[in-house]
């Protein structure tokens, strides 16, 4: 969750060539009869409104650059997707802003002495991958406003609100993304941080200034865990940890608190962070000294393998069971609390290797791709998208009943096997639906199926019903993968 955002470092209101053009026009005035000396500073007057004026059609163009960027990625992606045209017009629009270099390529651009589409795009791409500093496939509305603007974390309150109002504007803003507003209230920022300061050095039994090494970073903001429709803004404090500072010196990798701007009272208090912050170490302290844990972490160490079983082989499971499935039945039963994520799910289960009775990996496959149809109802050529990413499991918990599961991982577009990737774009389109995940269950003796059924890893996160990581959540989840 990324709250840690800046304002101390605003935006320069009026940019450095308006600036100084405006004190040179102020200086080119000579001194002169008393009354010619007024219509001097008449005309001095003049020449300031208007190179003011000049700021604000700037920042307002530069914004209205920054609406259509997004716009335009709404209809036809990031950048590297655009026409040329497209991305010529944006390159001309940052030129006359005085953004980016004008080198002679960029002149011959902006004169329209290019009409070639290929070498109107390869020289846009060559001067917004200068102006940003990253390679033309990596340029994106932020990218761009924070070559302008400087990074996110610095702009100014005003730039910020700028950027959230524009998402609401545009439909982008959803609950559960913070949404950053001009600061009201009694409690301003200076107060906000010194609140913070005190409670934080407090808390912690250290002197304020002991603060003073970490990085300070401060937002006006509607937080992310807000309700639904929630209008109620805070101000962010956060503390942050050098880089450079050994963690073992630290008092903390970051801490950041909300303060209400009316009230100047915290949304939660330092003394109940920090007490949440112990009991979650303490449970971390006691699953690095269980034994159980320790072999695991060893065992899969020893075999380099991946954390998430869903990578692992019929023989890796089996090997698994072999070495931890009593064990394991046996600290879930006295230590609950100590497993989270999928080890329940490969502790309960005991996994093995198919006798000379049970039906072939390959049958067994076969029947469980008809179920994907039958039974789950997909139609016949998406099962090839279904069975790029599968998990086979032997389950043996009751011998006379032993288990061939089938995990099917619903198909992605952003699958690292891009040419996978490409044709589940091109079948279900970007806008398709969202697919589930599958488990289908036969009974290794006879062929039967068991159970076929889809798995949804959907969740609403801005519920956690125990304060422990969503961990009842993902013990549920992985219970059915496993």
């Amino acid at each position: 969750m990324k709250r840690n955002y800046n304002f101390n470092r605003a935006f320069t209101p009026i940019p450095r060539n308006c600036y100084h053009a405006m004190m040179q026009a102020a200086h080119s005035v000579q001194e002169e009869p008393v009354v010619k000396k007024k219509l001097s500073v008449i005309l001095v007057f003049a020449i300031v409104t208007i190179l003011l004026a000049g700021v604000a059609l700037a920042a307002v163009t530069l914004q209205g650059t920054g609406k259509e960027i997004l716009q335009t990625e709404q209809t036809e992606g990031y950048y590297e997707n655009w026409s040329a045209e497209t991305k010529a017009s944006l390159v001309k629009e940052l030129a006359e802003l005085e953004c980016i270099d004008i080198t002679p390529d960029v002149q011959r651009l902006i004169a329209d002495e290019v009409t070639d589409t290929g070498e109107m795009s390869r020289i846009a791409d060559e001067a917004m991958t200068a102006f940003t500093g990253v390679d033309a496939s990596e340029i994106s509305f932020l990218i761009i406003m924070q070559a302008a603007w400087g990074p996110f974390d610095d702009w100014s309150a005003e730039e910020q609100a700028w950027y959230s109002d524009l998402q609401v504007e545009l439909g982008l803003h959803r609950d559960g993304i913070t949404l950053f507003v001009l600061p009201t209230g009694t409690v301003d920022e200076d107060t906000a941080v010194a609140l913070a300061r005190a409670a934080i050095a407090k808390g912690y039994g250290v002197d304020e200034s002991v603060l003073d090494a970490y990085e300070l970073s401060t937002s006006f903001q509607v937080p992310e865990f807000a309700e639904s429709g929630s209008e109620k803004a805070y101000w962010y404090v956060g503390y942050e940890k050098p880089l450079d500072m050994p963690s073992e010196e630290a008092l903390f990798s970051g801490f950041e608190v909300f303060i209400d701007p009316d009230t100047g009272e915290f949304y939660e208090t330092v003394d109940e962070i920090i007490a949440q912050r112990n009991q979650q170490q303490a449970y971390l302290d006691a699953i690095n000294s269980n034994p159980l844990i320790i072999d695991i972490i060893a065992f899969r160490e020893a075999n380099q393998l991946k954390m998430m079983p869903t990578t692992w082989s019929l023989e890796t499971f089996a090997d698994f069971s072999e070495l931890f499935h009593e064990r394991g039945l046996e600290q879930l039963a006295e230590n609950p609390e100590l497993f989270s994520s999928f080890l329940p799910g490969v502790l309960t289960h005991a996994y093995g290797l198919p006798d000379d009775r049970a039906i072939s990996q390959a049958e067994a496959q076969a029947i469980a791709e008809d179920a994907i149809v039958t039974q789950i109802g997909r139609k016949a050529d998406e099962v090839v998208f279904f069975t790029h990413d599968m998990t086979v499991m032997y389950d043996i918990t009751d011998p006379e009943t032993p288990l061939w599961k089938f995990y099917f991982e619903m198909p992605s577009m952003y699958d690292s096997d891009t040419d996978y990737a490409a044709e589940v774009e091109a079948y279900y389109g970007t806008d398709g639906e969202r697919l589930p995940n599958i488990k289908v269950e036969i009974n290794a003796y006879t062929g039967e199926v068991v159970r076929a059924f889809t798995i949804d890893f959907g969740y609403d996160f801005t519920t956690d019903p125990n304060g422990d990581g969503l961990s009842d959540f993902y013990i549920t989840i992985y219970m059915q993968v496993f």
